[in-house]
């Protein structure tokens, strides 16, 4: 019986264990995500290349999209078209 007892209180604390690690790791998950959010949306709103209407715009997007949408923004919308397809579309 002691055995028996034993291995529930291991089992136990060993899960407990594990959801303190998931917890762990959803909020640093959370927190770079809100990181990259917030530095995404400052970017934008110092941006000189874009308009009114064009910040509204891409902050909506990094809004509805904050991980794919920031990513996209520090890509693509910071410096416009990359310099590797300039050549192509010119």
């Amino acid at each position: 019986m002691t055995t028996a007892a034993s291995h529930i209180a291991s089992e136990s604390t060993l899960s407990s264990t594990a959801a303190v690690g998931a917890v762990a790791f959803y909020v640093t998950a959370l927190l770079a995500l809100l990181t990259l959010l917030i530095a995404a949306i400052r970017s934008i709103v110092r941006s000189d290349q874009l308009t009114g209407a064009g910040r509204l715009v891409w902050i909506a997007g990094v809004i509805a999209f904050p991980f794919v949408g920031s990513l996209v923004w520090f890509a693509i919308g910071r410096n416009g078209v990359p310099h590797l397809y300039r050549s192509q579309l010119a």
